[in-house]
């Protein structure tokens, strides 16, 4: 599969907690993505990487390693081993129900509301949930637990200034200690008295090396205050190179938001180290030259977001009140 992805100005201002709100055109490869759990939603974020992909955190679907099993965010229940495929797990598709939205900077219609903005959201759902490595024997820690997702969504979306995506880092980028790095999340900030929560926003770090592993990699803010919080999960952490917008990171965790906290690493996921795994589930791989130039015109459009839909249980409840006026009114 073709990337198409390329350059953006950074004209945004800045992300999670002490950060500043940006425009869906800003980072259109940001996302958030709901996942329905049995007492409600868990809320994270992905970062779009072709017209049928998205990756994020393994943990948005699966919980962390605990009491001897990996366990279901939607019910918690253990996973069921026969689902793995090699070394990657396939979550089966009752338990990766979800919505992804796009061209969006509220991630979902209570937040839109919350910045007066339009609740008809572009939408996606999930087709394919793949966890890489959660089958293999070789897991040791509570911080090497491949804390990394790859969705394929269950139609195409198509590219426009307000959805695009971005390169695969495919040349250990993350390695390049000190560089600078920008991660996106739709998550809480504690520090936005009117709007904490729900809002895409982004953080601006450098790469730190970490101690946990190589596929481990630890970002630390240039203002010792701005934080990664809860919904923030599975956000990308990008950087420009040779032209192009690459994803190097997948947001794994961090310290628990308050807005007294400071000096406090981010942990992600390096892409690079599982770009094979990434190619062998999207098709998007590296090529070794010049790639083959081919027209892309049919991956540019006009995405429609559906009306909302009225449910039978509503139609009834106004037909109900509907004649319950009617009566009132003939009766006088």
């Amino acid at each position: 599969m073709q990337q198409v992805c390329g350059p953006y100005k950074k004209v945004m201002r800045n992300k999670v907690m002490f950060g500043t709100k940006t425009e869906s055109k800003e980072a259109p490869w940001a996302v958030p993505i709901a996942v329905y759990r049995g007492e409600g939603v868990m809320h994270c974020t992905a970062t779009l990487v072709s017209s049928r992909h998205i990756i994020t955190a393994r943990h948005c679907f699966v919980r962390d390693f605990e009491r001897g099993a990996f366990r279901y965010v939607f019910n918690g229940e253990a996973i069921n081993r026969a689902n793995c495929r090699g070394e990657d797990y396939i979550v089966p598709p009752e338990r990766s129900e979800a919505d992804i939205h796009f061209a969006t900077r509220c991630r979902d219609e209570e937040a839109c509301e919350n910045i007066n903005l339009p609740t008809n959201l572009i939408t996606r759902k999930p087709a394919l949930v793949v966890l890489p490595g959660l089958c293999s024997k070789n897991f040791v820690t509570y911080y090497n637990q491949d804390d990394i997702a790859i969705v394929e969504l269950d139609k195409d979306v198509l590219f426009s200034e307000k959805i695009h995506p971005v390169c695969i880092d495919f040349d250990g980028y993350s390695s390049n200690y000190f560089e600078n790095i920008t991660i996106y999340g739709f998550g809480f900030d504690p520090s936005d008295k009117r709007v904490q929560t729900g809002i895409l926003r982004y953080e601006s770090s450098y790469i730190l090396k970490c101690e946990f592993g190589m596929n481990v990699i630890c970002s630390y803010s240039f203002d010792h205050v701005q934080l990664a919080c809860r919904g923030d999960s599975g956000g990308g952490g990008v950087m420009e190179r040779n032209g192009r917008t690459t994803l190097v990171t997948v947001l794994s965790r961090g310290e628990a938001c308050n807005v007294r906290k400071k000096d406090i690493v981010d942990l992600h996921m390096s892409v690079w180290y599982y770009s094979r795994v990434i190619c062998k589930y999207t098709g998007i791989c590296k090529i070794d030259g010049d790639s083959p130039k081919r027209d892309v015109k049919q991956l540019y459009g006009q995405e429609v977001a559906k009306p909302k839909v009225i449910s039978f249980g509503q139609k009834i409840s106004f037909w109900i009140v509907f004649n319950f006026l009617c009566v009132l009114l003939l009766s006088k």
